[in-house]
């Protein structure tokens, strides 16, 4: 069996911080919201760690 939420954050910390970032710690996996789906869930705290983790090329990226 796979795991879409570890997959999700897994895509959405190397979405910013490159291909060969290590990972930090897999967090727990959340209760899955209506509407949503356990990889969007990972996606979304795998980018909210990466954003921690260095918040300067988050705002470089995304700073219009």
């Amino acid at each position: 069996m796979t795991n879409d939420f570890q997959k999700g954050f897994e895509e959405g910390y190397r979405m910013l911080m490159g291909k060969s970032a290590l990972l930090p710690l897999i967090p727990l996996q959340p209760l899955t919201p209506l509407g949503s789906t356990p990889f969007r869930e990972g996606l979304k705290l795998g980018i909210k760690a990466a954003k921690q983790r260095n918040p300067s090329l988050f705002d470089s990226i995304f700073n219009f």
